[in-house]
């Protein structure tokens, strides 16, 4: 027998405030929890003992909530100047619990049958981590025609080490319509025609566990003492300057509209360079470990599109 109880609450609420006519004030939050029960009963005839047979319970209980708070300016001076600007703050954080309970001689699942003292139960380490940031975005066209774009983000992870949990990451970006061009206006093939090139850096942090930095001891197996006192021993490596994955793109691209956009082209080059890439090396287990999160070398992309 095999049954899955989840509870699940997921709940979300926002707000819009216009400050005046060009500045809007925007705050959303929103709230995640999860309990999941995942029970299993196995009688003794695919135990192969000679109980009454063995239940099983999986429990994972996840509470994860985030908010943005932001404002946004617009305005259009002179009919053909038009600009955007945003800045914000967003903040997320989650926490994940789980935890494994079994029993054996069990003549139905836990769910049915009182859970017995002799069960034995285990307690996983729980999962935690923190995002924070600030962002900032600002737009600008001239009649539509011509474009520009900056950004900037700064984001904290609570996954990197204390010497570098702050990112910083940078984009811009450009377009021409050149079809809106005078020039253009008579041209019976091209009905469309736009250009535009772009770059920015971006940021990973979820290619490895929430304790990746953390230096982690645990008690061993035969449970050794020293001098009547319980010992423990290093499992992984500290490293306080475990840091963001980046990669910066850069991007130059073609959209054509031919014979009034009945055939439509586009073309991109692109390159993207990855560096600290988040890796999970093996060392040698002379060292006293066997593996160990770092961030090593560097991935080149680089196409047409």
């Amino acid at each position: 027998i095999w049954r899955t109880l989840e509870k699940r609450f997921i709940n979300g609420a926002g707000l819009d405030y216009a400050l005046t006519k060009s500045i809007t004030l925007t705050a959303q939050g929103s709230y995640d929890y999860m309990d999941l029960n995942d029970d299993i009963w196995e009688s003794r005839l695919i135990t192969n003992s000679n109980n009454a047979g063995r239940s099983e319970r999986n429990t994972v209980w996840v509470s994860n909530y985030n908010y943005t708070i932001s404002a946004n300016y617009i305005k259009t001076f002179k009919e053909d100047h038009n600009v955007a600007v945003l800045v914000g703050h967003e903040y997320q954080r989650s926490y994940t619990q789980s935890s494994r309970v079994e029993a054996q001689d069990m003549r139905a699942p836990f769910y049915t049958e009182e859970m017995p003292t002799t069960a034995t139960r285990t307690r996983n380490p729980a999962d935690r981590w923190a995002f924070m940031g600030y962002f900032s975005r600002a737009n600008y066209n001239y009649k539509k025609k011509y474009f520009v774009q900056a950004g900037l983000r700064a984001d904290a992870s609570s996954r990197f080490g204390a010497n570098y949990r702050w990112g910083l990451f940078p984009s811009v970006s450009g377009a021409w319509v050149v079809s809106d061009e005078a020039f253009m206006k008579h041209n019976k093939t091209i009905s469309f025609l736009k250009v535009r090139a772009g770059y920015g850096r971006s940021g990973n942090s979820n290619n490895m566990p929430s304790n990746a930095r953390f230096g982690l001891f645990s008690p061993p197996e035969n449970q050794i003492q020293y001098n009547g006192n319980p010992t423990f021993y290093q499992t992984q490596i500290r490293n306080e300057n475990f840091r963001w994955e980046t990669s910066n793109n850069v991007d130059v691209g073609v959209e054509m509209g031919l014979f009034k956009d009945r055939i439509t082209v586009t073309l991109d080059v692109y390159s993207k360079k990855t560096n600290d890439v988040i890796t999970y090396l093996f060392i040698p287990p002379s060292s006293g470990f066997t593996n160990y999160w770092e961030n090593v070398g560097s991935i080149t992309n680089r196409g047409i599109e």
